[in-house]
């Protein structure tokens, strides 16, 4: 220690805060203990000392941790854990703790949106120390509680198959908006050519809300969409021709399965409806003709229902077709290359040619009165080989039967029977704490419920502390508390019936049955919540979210890229768990998971259609592992540029879980130059040059160089946009050198798969505790890798250990 630490973690120098002269071997306060584990940490993962000329010998090594271990073990067996605070349902786990309890769908209308959001600490949402309680969550779940409670009253008032919305529409009924102008339609079938996907410039089909009512629909409830469609032209090269006249910034690829979306939009004050639901969609193969039927959630409200060509050219229907009839009445006869600079991304744009731009201006206006040529200029375009969907009809009929939902007799017995009322209130309170119930508990809500009926007392449940709020009393938790606190880590939501059997039972503390009931679990359609939401906060996506891409990438807007990403991460983490991959796979897998759109977005072939698919990157080494998913790659830029510091510290922090310190507050952060003048090495060699910064840039720059062939958003690159080359060589702290991600990947070695488990595992035990792991918990982390290890630190087998931990049976 005095030879190689006390010169800059002495008297005179604390670098990183940091000071060891006077921290004790003996009675170690939990402070020491956290500084010496700390220590431990940089020597044995060789960031410790940062001097070659003072770099420790193995032997070194081992002296240096043989003396300290005994001391922290000591200390360790004198302090407690730490314990979880009083911790509170999240917003998703109330969203679907209600959904469970009262069968109420909370995909498009959330009754927890009221609620503030949770504040986060360590990346999870789920902590004690974080989740408060304020004024405004009381309003919030008082109005959550009725929400709630008036949306399982109302299903009893649905009528069955009240409503029928019929397309191609019967004489004398309105039509809807998108039904005409430039778009071919007889009474017997309307054709959808165009995609509008996010941009909402233009609008694709949309049924008219204000057609019923001002609803779409009468009620909450399962809706059955019907669809009778023909894909007509979608693989037709002559029109693919014809659409590279028009100048459109994207061009649909022929080879992909056709597909139409169907979208719950909600009105706005813009010209267009925000695209906000998807909730059907269907595919059929070029050429073919086919009846489809889809069951979906639609709920009450002022929506309207919008249909998109999904693989469809992106364009203005109207716009187009008068550019096509003007191009044949004024006999223009232009390619790509002879078009003007295109305004905005749908190829609207004019040509020096004054008999074209007359014609033109006649079809647009045409088109918008439905006057003089419109029937002619509709024709003109039904006769083109561009590629369109044919809606022979489209049937929207519900709500549909649900057998689940409460009745108006039931409703009426409850406030007018006693008996019933309190048999059925204690089942729900029951259900609602997630425990059983004792009759001096329940006698104030049954008081209550004589007085102000049962609804109401439905309501009170629902703001209990019982209800809001995790019950762990005990040090050692009891079997109902167990089983909550496994729901909530795997489903986001409360115990099902064999849970609380099993803790009634007195089962659920056996290892045994937790590892069963974490596979049964998983296998649920429930463990989806647990998937989406970890990955998303152990890897930091929310950068996504929180820094959207810059809009001058259109395809990543145009076609939903970054929500692609984040199922591609989901649904490559849901395979190494199901099938207990080892942690190595993490970075090295030669596989990931795609659909058409997706693939198309990295360059891989072969894929099609809208459903996730494994594919292999054995042709595609620079895709494999989390490193080359664009979820990673976006959320570690911001939208703009890039930075190797960024990646590099995203890197660091939540994939090794070794975070570095924070800069220096008198150190200039330094700006990519984004016109690529100048390369981020070059600047980036002059940061270095500065004492205080070259010892941390050794360990994340070429962290963050490794993925510089990336862009924003993950896409591959040679050169920047000033056009200089791409320069992503790099050299590790212990002088190893790599040309590119590839190389990189091939230097992850032993010691970087160990830190890669120990963070993950880490997680797991964070994500299922709801408090950070601290000092005192890492003797039994260490314990759970030994014995992990020589099978590769397998993901189940990490999940299994998780919920057989001390740190999960104990408060």
């Amino acid at each position: 220690l005095e030879q190689h630490c006390v010169q800059c973690h002495g008297p005179d120098k604390q670098k990183g805060d940091l000071r060891l002269d006077t921290l004790s071997f003996s009675n170690l306060s939990p402070e020491d203990l956290e500084r010496w584990h700390e220590a431990i940490d940089q020597v044995t993962h060789f960031d410790m000392p940062p001097d070659d000329d003072l770099a420790l010998s193995d032997d070194e090594i081992a002296q240096f941790t043989g003396f300290l271990n005994p001391r922290i073990e000591k200390a360790l067996a004198s302090t407690s854990r730490e314990k979880v605070l009083l911790r509170r349902l999240n917003k998703e786990q109330y969203s679907n703790t209600v959904r469970d309890l009262f069968g109420i769908n909370v995909t498009v209308d959330d009754p927890a949106s009221p609620l503030p959001p949770d504040e986060k600490s360590h990346g999870f949402d789920n902590l004690g120390s974080a989740l408060t309680i304020s004024d405004l969550h009381l309003d919030a779940y008082l109005s959550a509680a009725d929400d709630v409670v008036r949306r399982w009253a109302a299903r009893a008032e649905a009528v069955p198959d009240s409503i029928r919305i019929e397309i191609p529409v019967p004489p004398g009924i309105k039509r809807p908006q998108g039904y005409g102008r430039g778009t071919p339609h007889t009474e017997e079938y309307f054709d959808l050519m165009h995609s509008a996907w996010t941009n909402r410039r233009f609008k694709t089909f949309v049924f008219d809300a204000r057609a019923t009512d001002k609803r779409l629909v009468p009620g909450d409830g399962i809706y059955r969409i019907t669809v009778d469609a023909e894909a007509m032209h979608t693989d037709d090269p002559t029109g693919a021709k014809i659409l590279e006249k028009l100048n459109l910034d994207w061009l649909p690829d022929p080879s992909q399965t056709p597909q139409i979306g169907f979208f719950l939009r909600r009105p706005s004050r813009d010209i267009t409806p925000n695209i906000d639901q998807r909730v059907a969609t269907f595919e059929l193969g070029h050429g073919e003709r086919k009846q489809m039927t889809q069951e979906v959630f639609l709920p009450n409200g002022l929506y309207t229902l919008g249909i998109n060509f999904d693989t469809g050219p992106r364009f203005d229907p109207a716009q187009t077709a008068s550019r096509l009839w003007a191009l044949s009445e004024s006999g223009a006869d232009v390619t790509r290359s002879d078009l003007p600079e295109k305004e905005g991304n749908y190829g609207v744009s004019s040509f020096s040619d004054e008999k074209f731009d007359e014609k033109y201006s006649l079809a647009m206006e045409s088109l918008k009165r439905n006057t003089g040529p419109a029937p002619e200029i509709l024709d003109h375009i039904s006769s083109l080989p561009l590629p369109r969907i044919r809606f022979h009809s489209i049937i929207v009929e519900g709500p549909l039967a649900d057998p689940d939902a409460p009745t108006t007799d039931y409703l009426a017995r409850l406030d007018e029977d006693t008996d019933f009322q309190a048999k059925e209130l204690k089942q729900f309170a029951t259900k609602i704490f997630r425990r059983p119930v004792s009759e001096e508990e329940l006698a104030p809500y049954q008081a209550y419920a004589q007085e102000k009926g049962f609804q109401a007392t439905l309501k009170a449940l629902l703001c209990s502390p019982a209800f809001l709020y995790f019950e762990e009393t005990s040090d050692q938790l009891d079997d109902y508390a167990l089983a909550n606190r496994l729901s909530y880590f795997l489903w986001n939501s409360m115990p099902d019936e064999r849970l609380l059997t099993l803790a009634e039972e007195g089962k659920l503390s056996s290892p045994e049955v937790l590892r069963e009931e974490a596979d049964r679990m998983l296998e649920d359609e429930k463990a989806e919540s647990f998937l989406s939401r970890f990955t998303y906060q152990w890897l930091g996506l929310a950068n996504m979210d929180d820094m959207p891409a810059s809009g001058d990438y259109t395809y990543y807007h145009d076609f939903f890229v970054r929500d692609l990403f984040k199922e591609e991460t989901k649904l490559f983490f849901k395979h190494l768990l199901e099938n207990n991959g080892p942690a190595a796979e993490l970075v090295h897998a030669d596989y990931s998971f795609m659909n058409a759109p997706l693939a198309r977005y990295y360059g891989v072939e072969g894929v099609k259609g809208s459903e996730f698919e494994r594919v292999s990157l054995a042709k595609h080494p620079t895709r494999r592992g989390l490193l080359g998913q664009g979820s990673v790659l976006t959320t570690s830029a911001n939208g703009i540029d890039t930075s190797p510091v960024i990646r590099g510290i995203w890197m660091l922090e939540h994939l090794l879980g070794t975070p570095p310190s924070p800069p220096p507050p008198d150190v200039e952060v330094l700006e990519p130059d984004t016109r690529g003048t100048v390369t981020i090495r070059e600047m980036y060699a002059v940061h270095r040059e500065d004492a205080s910064c070259n010892r941390c840039h050794e360990d994340i720059d070429p962290l963050g160089f490794a993925l510089e062939n990336f862009d924003p958003v993950g896409q591959w690159r040679e050169e920047y946009e000033g056009g200089l080359e791409v320069d992503a060589w790099g050299q590790m702290p212990d002088g190893r050198k790599f040309d590119d991600v590839v190389g990189f990947r091939e230097l992850l070695d032993d010691q970087q798969i160990h830190l890669i488990a120990h963070h993950l595992l880490d997680r797991f035990l964070v994500a299922a505790t709801g408090r950070e792991m601290f000092v005192a918990d890492q003797e039994e982390i260490e314990a759970i890798l030994t014995a992990t290890a020589p099978d590769g630190y397998r993901l189940k087998d990490l999940l299994h250990a998780t919920v057989t931990s001390e740190a999960f049976l104990n408060k």
